[in-house]
Order: C-alpha cells, then sequence, then structure tokens
C-alpha cells in the first residue's frame, strides 16, 4: 500500500538541468531503516512551546559557520552534504544520532513520519491537533502527531486514499513524494512539461508535474534545489527510491534558505 500524491494545477516555466553530483542533492541510501532516536523523541514533544514557530525567523547559516560548528565522526569533510549536514543540525531541524561519539547517519533512510517532523520545523510550524486524528496509523500518542496534521493542514502531505486514510509513518519517504512536499511547503504548483525531463518520470507518473517544478531553476528564485539521480543519458530521476538524511538535509538547506553556499 503507497501513499497517493493528489494532484493540483499546473503551469508551465524554463527548465534547468545539471549533471553536476552535489547539485543533484541526493546521497545513496543504506538498505535499512533508521528508528526515531531518544533524542528526537524528546525534541518533538519539547518543540510544541520552544522551537516551531520562531525557528528560522532570525537563523541563517554561513558557509563558515556551517564549517566549523560541528564535527561528526560519520561525515568527514570531504562528503558533499557535509556543510549542509552541519547547517540543518546547527538550525535544529535534524537532531544528530549521538552525541557521544558525535554521529549523523548520513546514509540512513528518512521515514515519512521523520520527514514531517523535519519539514515542519524548517516550515517553523508548531505542532497541532485535529477533533479527531486525520490518519488511522498516526494517533494523538503518536511521537509525530503534532507535525503531522500541521503539514496535513495546510495541504503539504497526504495519506493513502483509502478508508480510514493512513500515513505510513514508518515507511521510508521516497524522492517523489519528498518533491511533492516540498513544492507544496513553498506554495509552487506542478509543471507539466511537454518533454520529461527524466526517462523514469513521465507524465503518466504520478509525481510528474512536481519532480518537473523541483528540479526548476527559476521556480526556486533562481537557486539549483536538486538535479536528478542519473545524468544519463537518458536523465532519471528514481522517484522511488528512498531519500537519505544526508540527502534531506540539503534539499532542506536550499528550499529553505539555511544555508548560504
Amino acid at each position: 500500500m503507497q501513499a497517493q500524491l493528489r494532484p493540483v494545477e499546473s503551469t508551465a516555466s524554463g527548465q534547468h538541468w545539471s549533471t553536476n553530483s552535489l547539485a543533484s542533492a541526493w546521497c545513496p541510501a543504506r538498505s535499512d531503516l533508521l528508528d526515531v532516536t531518544d533524542i528526537e523523541r524528546r525534541e518533538c514533544h519539547a518543540t510544541l512551546d520552544v522551537r516551531a514557530g520562531s525557528l528560522l525567523s532570525s537563523r541563517r547559516v554561513s558557509q563558515s559557520v556551517a564549517d566549523e560548528s560541528l564535527q561528526f565522526e560519520d561525515v568527514p569533510a570531504e562528503h558533499q552534504a557535509q556543510r549542509h549536514i552541519c547547517a540543518i543540525v546547527d538550525a535544529g531541524i535534524i537532531s544528530p544520532l549521538s552525541m557521544n561519539p558525535p554521529r549523523f547517519g548520513p546514509e540512513y533512510a528518512v521515514t515519512r513520519a521523520q520527514s514531517a517532523v523535519y519539514l515542519a520545523r524548517a516550515m517553523g510550524l508548531p505542532p497541532q491537533e485535529a477533533t479527531e486524528p486525520t490518519f488511522a496509523d498516526l494517533p494523538k500518542s503518536h511521537w509525530a502527531y503534532g507535525f503531522v496534521e500541521a503539514l496535513y493542514a495546510r495541504g503539504v502531505v497526504s495519506g493513502t486514499d483509502d478508508e480510514p486514510s493512513q500515513f505510513l509513518p514508518d515507511e521510508a519517504v521516497t524522492r517523489a513524494v519528498i518533491a511533492a512536499a516540498l513544492c507544496r511547503a513553498k506554495g509552487l504548483d506542478q509543471l507539466m512539461r511537454e518533454q520529461p525531463t527524466f526517462a523514469d518520470v513521465p507524465h503518466e507518473h504520478r509525481a510528474h508535474g512536481w519532480v518537473e517544478r523541483l528540479v526548476d531553476r527559476d521556480s526556486w528564485g533562481g537557486v539549483l534545489i536538486s538535479g536528478g539521480w542519473n545524468p544519463g543519458p537518458p536523465p532519471t530521476f528514481a522517484p522511488d527510491h528512498p531519500v537519505t538524511r544526508a540527502s534531506l538535509a540539503i534539499l532542506l538547506c536550499r528550499a529553505f534558505g539555511i544555508l548560504t553556499e
């Protein structure tokens, strides 16, 4: 069972493509999922009256600060996401796996619940409650409940189409789902191209318009949020592959201007 992306009206714009490996923002994922850490659980509850809502109102991390403020033994200086990881942790959006020893777990896949928490933090959204939980598998006792509800109320995330709808919080979040969520979070519609950019995201793919919008530099004020997975030929996006913690750090930093590159 997979969560379905709900389409919205589409628009047209110019096309931009980069074969730069860093520009792709996608890092290979481990095959195993990382369970939420005790740090994450504590912080999810703490953000009720601390972080969300004002987190990024005045916080932008410079490249020099991101380079020097944190060091993780599993994120060497030459790692393509090193600066983004330091910036996203320093901004309080993604927590490290541990601080003794300092580890981030860059290659671990992110679950749908974890990605919802990170995205809500980046947007500055406080957790919120619904009269009744929106998703059958996400009760009020779930550590990510308030953040998912906040995103759902703003049309950023959705669940399965069956009744009752499920969010599938423990499944790995895919590149297609993150593409849609980031675009929705920034108030962007789908972009339907006459000629698809990626061979594996044709017009009939459920996320075609979201993927095209994500990689369209003009839509993001000239910032390249993401390229593809493989420049080809033909170029591919790998829409069903899981998103890693390192990849999400890059995407969030670029989409929300957290790191001044």
